[in-house]
């Protein structure tokens, strides 16, 4: 199949699921749309399946334990053949229709099992790998295998937090269930926000492989070898590039040097967009996002299209996207591609984010940069003074700190955030609580400093900051 055919085929399952979203008004348009290359591989060329006899005993089988992501399994069994029309796509999340909020069994053909609970989907995965395993011990005969079909799964954040898919991991493990596989879609989000609040603390591929798993990585942050790598095996079917300029949700870990100009360089020469996540950093470090901090230096860079979001609205939910005009024609009204999400267009939203925009001038940037620039140095110093081995790291007005001697020097990606000292972080957190003074809850949060941030402000934080780096200082691990 020609390129040009295959990057149709994975953008329609991303236009399909986005419609029938926005027509529903109702769903999670964002998971299937960054998975949409890996359902078409799956069901395209991994996967060995029959529209015309579903129910086929040794086909292989396709689990989505991520359920709330159904959209994309009923976009690929519509678009492979299956008695799944447009019109059933039409009425998703209705009452009544053959295309409910969650995969349930019986309603549709080409649905293996009915997921949703989180974790569910994993167990149900190994469950069916261990009945074809036993089978096929059953059965199978040299040179004569009767039973030889393999278990796909797609899993989130949410699926591997629930102690249900620790407990199926292992037991896959315990037996070699060589033939089941997961895609795990580690996008550091749940349904009570970064999985900086609760999950960033373990080495999940390293739980996996514990277990017995052969675990595969993608490519990280900074990490350029990695990226053209990628790009020379899959460079001809990689139609995007969506990176986070400047990474925010795992504490802050800045771009090193020229990484997005590379990166976006590499991208182009191989005939792929880049999509700049400013989600974290867009309308808060400048007017123009990280992409503005970076205009107009050496590292200047041109993304196709930017998303913004967070600060826009002042808390509430509103966000906003901008690229070429090429692109952004595409986009409703003026295009064919309709976008979805949770309170598109509320006009209280929008009411705030066009008044938080307006206020937002360059004398607020200024004020935020110096802000920043000033609590982060108290706080280093207070940790310094306490012999406390740290680093600052910042983008803009954006900052973090790792602790331990090991990264006093300052990490650029997931794996030197994960070596630090996080221990020491929860006693100066509750220090710092005691005094009256709220921080990030989590040694993988950002730092954001605000307009409202006086000296007052300020120096009630530089007041607490002593006593809490004691607390840091005498942490324990444990």
């Amino acid at each position: 199949m020609t390129a040009d055919i295959e990057k149709l085929s994975i953008d329609t399952i991303r236009c399909l699921a986005m419609d029938a979203v926005q027509k529903a008004n109702a769903g999670h348009p964002g998971t299937a749309m960054a998975l949409a290359p890996v359902a078409y591989v799956l069901y395209r060329e991994r996967m060995r399946h029959d529209p015309a006899d579903p129910s086929w005993p040794n086909r292989d089988r396709f689990v989505l334990s991520a359920g709330h992501a159904c959209i994309l399994q009923y976009a690929a069994l519509h678009l492979s053949g299956y008695d799944l029309t447009l019109d059933d796509l039409k009425q998703f999340r209705q009452w009544g229709s053959r295309t409910p909020g969650h995969p349930e069994l019986h309603h549709m053909p080409g649905i293996e099992t009915t997921t949703g609970p989180l974790g569910q989907g994993v167990g149900n995965a190994v469950g069916i790998a261990l009945a074809q395993r036993f089978l096929a011990d059953r059965w199978n005969r040299p040179r004569h295998a009767i039973v030889d079909s393999w278990v796909y799964a797609i899993c989130s954040d949410g699926d591997l937090m629930e102690g249900v898919s620790q407990e199926a991991a292992s037991i896959a493990g315990q037996h070699g269930l060589g033939r089941c596989v997961f895609v795990y879609d580690d996008n550091h989000i749940t349904i009570d926000g970064t999985t900086a609040l609760s999950f960033d603390g373990e080495d999940t591929g390293a739980r996996f492989e514990a277990n017995g798993w052969q675990v595969q990585h993608v490519a990280a942050p900074n990490d350029l070898d990695a990226l053209r790598a990628a790009f020379a095996e899959h460079g001809d079917r990689i139609a995007a590039v969506i990176v986070e300029a400047a990474a925010a949700n795992m504490g802050v870990v800045p771009p090193r040097p020229g990484f997005n100009r590379a990166l976006v360089n590499l991208a182009h020469a191989n005939g792929s967009l880049v999509i700049s996540d400013e989600v974290l950093t867009g309308f808060r470090v400048s007017e123009a996002g990280w992409w503005g901090v970076e205009r107009g230096t050496e590292g200047e860079y041109t993304p196709d299209l930017l998303t913004f979001g967070k600060v826009i609205g002042g808390g509430m939910p509103v966000a906003a996207l901008g690229g070429r005009a090429e692109i952004m024609q595409q986009l409703a009204p003026v295009g064919p591609v309709y976008q979805a999400g949770t309170l598109s267009g509320n006009p209280v939203a929008v009411a705030a984010g066009v008044a938080t925009l307006r206020a937002a001038d360059a004398a607020v940037y200024a004020h935020l940069d110096e802000t920043a620039a000033t609590v982060s140095s108290a706080v280093s110093d207070a940790l310094a003074a306490e012999g406390v081995p740290h680093a600052v790291q910042r983008a803009g007005n954006l900052f973090s700190f790792v602790f331990g001697a090991d990264v006093a020097s300052g990490v650029s990606d997931y794996a030197g955030v994960q070596r630090q000292e996080g221990w020491r972080y929860a006693p100066f957190f509750h220090a710092m609580l005691d005094a009256g003074v709220s921080l990030p809850p989590s040694v993988y949060e950002a730092w954001f400093v605000t307009a409202a941030h006086d000296d007052a402000a300020i120096g009630r934080i530089v007041d607490a900051l002593p006593a809490a780096a004691r607390a840091a200082a005498s942490a324990r691990p444990g």
